[in-house]
């Protein structure tokens, strides 16, 4: 991370641990103009591929309050239209950056106290992604001018999600659980999806209609094969082959992860018992 820095190689944002000294990486953030967030010791090790990090250096991502710069870029942009409930509005910002999208568009004025419930919501998402405030007709006008392609779910769809094709330049859309997607966006639209529905609830939360989206989104622009866990046949084949442990549900994950360990409830797993060993078993029978 500091190597990089001092190579100039290209770095958006910044995030230090706050307990830790990282005073020659926020010298050269400051001399470079690099934009750096604080986060906790835990928020870091969360976030890292390599364990517990003094710093950690966003590629690939880019900020902006401009809603002409965010569309001009293209890629998947999240719309969500109406949507008041802070809470959910946090939760969905969250899982639009998970997924890699570029941004996020909101119609919904909301106060500062509002704002601050979303960024906890978020996981402080907003750091890692643009979120614009704007209005319903600067929203769609911007995108058509960018020529993006407008994809809402809403129960008068006429196909599935998968039935359209988000690999492109688009813009997706999900309304609040009660009012739905305006009309104004949903005569904007290029196409309306609809979510299979088998109950009698009229419609599924807001954070369902997002997943769904996020899902067939990721899976066409991204992969060929999706994999998901079971939550068991990957463990009774580890514990085929390697040993686990009994523990405590007290135990400090951290610590745990110091020596080499995860915890499953107060089951101890180290880390060689489990990810190679399910590889070597099951890579020479998917070939």
């Amino acid at each position: 991370m500091l190597q990089a820095l001092i190579d100039g190689v290209a770095i958006d944002r910044v995030l230090v641990d706050r307990e830790k000294d990282t005073q020659q990486i926020r010298h050269l953030c400051e001399e470079r103009e690099i934009p750096l967030d604080e986060g906790s010791t835990n928020d870091l090790w969360r976030m890292s591929a390599a364990g517990h990090v003094d710093a950690l250096a966003l590629i690939g991502r880019f900020q902006t309050d401009s809603m002409d710069e965010l569309m001009s870029r293209g890629g998947t942009i999240w719309f969500f239209d109406g949507v008041t409930y802070s809470t959910n509005l946090g939760f969905a910002i969250r899982a639009a950056e998970v997924s890699g999208a570029k941004g996020v568009v909101l119609n919904v004025a909301k106060t500062h106290e509002e704002r601050r419930t979303i960024r906890r919501a978020s996981m402080r998402a907003d750091r890692f992604i643009p979120v614009i405030y704007s209005s319903t007709e600067e929203i769609l006008q911007c995108a058509k001018q960018h020529k993006l392609t407008i994809i809402s779910a809403e129960d008068v769809g006429d196909r599935a999600p998968w039935d359209v094709d988000m690999s492109n330049d688009v813009l997706l859309v999900v309304g609040a659980e009660r009012e739905g997607v305006s009309q104004a966006t949903l005569d904007a639209s290029d196409y309306i999806v609809k979510l299979p529905m088998d109950g009698f609830v009229p419609s599924y939360n807001l954070q369902v209609a997002v997943s769904v989206l996020t899902v067939e989104a990721l899976k066409q622009r991204m992969f060929n094969v999706v994999s998901t866990t079971c939550g068991m046949l990957d463990h009774d084949i580890a514990r085929s082959h390697k040993h686990y442990y009994h523990g405590a549900f007290e135990l400090d994950d951290i610590e745990l992860g110091e020596h080499s360990l995860m915890r499953l409830g107060n089951v101890i797993v180290p880390n060689s018992s489990y990810g190679e060993i399910i590889e070597d078993v099951l890579t020479p029978v998917l070939e």
